[in-house]
């Protein structure tokens, strides 16, 4: 797999600062597969992070923003 391990830690920390800001388990946000999925895929748009996989519908529309402007920066 070709994945960028900057990236996957700061997709893993803001991972864990969204858990701890609603109280859950990390990997109720994203586990680590979905990480290395967009640690290696890099999706900049909505409709490519909805091919990643672990995302559906509903993470999409919470989390996708917040986790693309983190791709944008590794670019």
């Amino acid at each position: 797999e070709n994945i960028d391990q900057g990236l996957f830690q700061a997709l893993r920390k803001r991972r864990a600062e969204l858990a701890r800001e609603k109280g859950v388990p990390a990997y109720i946000i994203f586990g680590d597969k979905t990480l290395r999925d967009i640690a290696a895929e890099k999706p900049i748009t909505k409709e490519d992070f909805s091919n990643i996989y672990g995302v559906g519908e509903n993470k999409l529309k919470s989390y996708a923003n917040t986790f693309i402007k983190i791709v944008k920066k590794f670019r």
